[in-house]
């Protein structure tokens, strides 16, 4: 007992333990402790009660979790809090558009049975998160891989037009070189045999 009271006189602040010093059993303190702090717990218990949303947890497990610590609140100040009440504040929050969900739901009547069913559920679509991942992943995976093939395509494409182009190039450069050439050769011929042509008199026919 003297072990008891110690350890509640620890948790207790100065003011506090000045205020209880005289209370030697502790479970008469813990019974007064109570009753000087239920309305505030009640009232900080009902709001989160109120405020509690299914909606506003990522999983189930924390939004039972959060629920589970209001509720030792709500018994701690004497209220009863059952198994209807548990469901109904659960589905109730569920989404506008769950109605299937909140018709399921509303089956049950001990709220383990329906916490069992909507951490399931939970799993399912995880599951087919899982999968429509890595399905996203393979696509995308293969995407790349058509993508580098049509690259390597057109690179190569490219490569040929590029080829043929110098080659035409290459080849009309050549034609246009001789042809330069033979006319070239024409014009010193011709500068050659007029100025004979004037000389010698001689008539070309």
């Amino acid at each position: 007992m003297h072990r008891a009271i110690t350890i509640i006189h620890y948790h207790l602040t100065e003011e506090l333990r000045d205020l209880y010093l005289h209370v030697e059993d502790p479970c008469a303190l813990w019974l007064q402790l109570r009753q000087m702090f239920k309305p505030v717990l009640l009232q900080k218990a009902n709001d989160q009660w109120e405020t509690i949303r299914f909606t506003d947890f990522k999983s189930v497990d924390e939004y039972n979790s959060a629920l589970m610590d209001i509720v030792d609140g709500l018994i701690l100040c004497d209220e009863i809090i059952t198994n209807e009440d548990l469901i109904y504040k659960t589905y109730s929050t569920f989404h506008p558009e769950d109605v299937q969900l909140i018709n399921k739901a509303k089956k049950f009547t001990i709220y383990e049975d329906l916490l069992s069913y909507l951490l399931a559920s939970e799993q399912r679509k995880q599951k087919i998160i899982l999968v429509t991942i890595d399905k996203a992943d393979k696509l995308l995976k293969r995407i790349r891989e058509l993508r580098e093939r049509v690259y390597k395509c057109l690179c190569h494409l490219v490569f040929n037009q590029i080829i043929w182009l110098y080659a035409i190039w290459s080849l009309s450069s050549r034609i246009l070189f001789r042809s330069l050439s033979a006319l070239s050769m024409v014009t010193r011929i011709r500068d050659i045999i007029f100025p004979l042509h004037k000389r010698t008199g001689l008539k070309l026919s």
